[in-house]
């Protein structure tokens, strides 16, 4: 009899470390879906931010923008006929 009680304590035992072991699988398949989520969102903003800079860069590098800009932070202006000449 006593033997037949110490195998189910067994069996039970095994059967509840089993089960342990599998919640603890799925806590953790379900933290890392969580985290593969939040990876997802910040890869999907880094890449509109990147198109974005893009943008704004390509809009920087226009003759005309780099003209307004030379004119409005550098104070400078077209040479005058008589000041082109060949540069040094």
């Amino acid at each position: 009899m006593r033997a037949l009680v110490r195998w189910w304590v067994v069996v039970g035992l095994l059967i509840t470390v089993s089960l342990l072991g599998y919640v603890w699988v799925r806590i953790q398949v379900v933290e890392a879906g969580y985290r593969l989520s939040v990876t997802r969102q910040l890869v999907e903003r880094l890449e509109r931010e990147g198109r974005e800079l893009e943008v704004r860069a390509a809009a920087a590098d226009a003759p005309g923008r780099l003209q307004e800009m030379a004119m409005a932070r550098l104070g400078m202006r077209r040479p005058f006929r008589d000041e082109e000449g060949p540069l040094p």
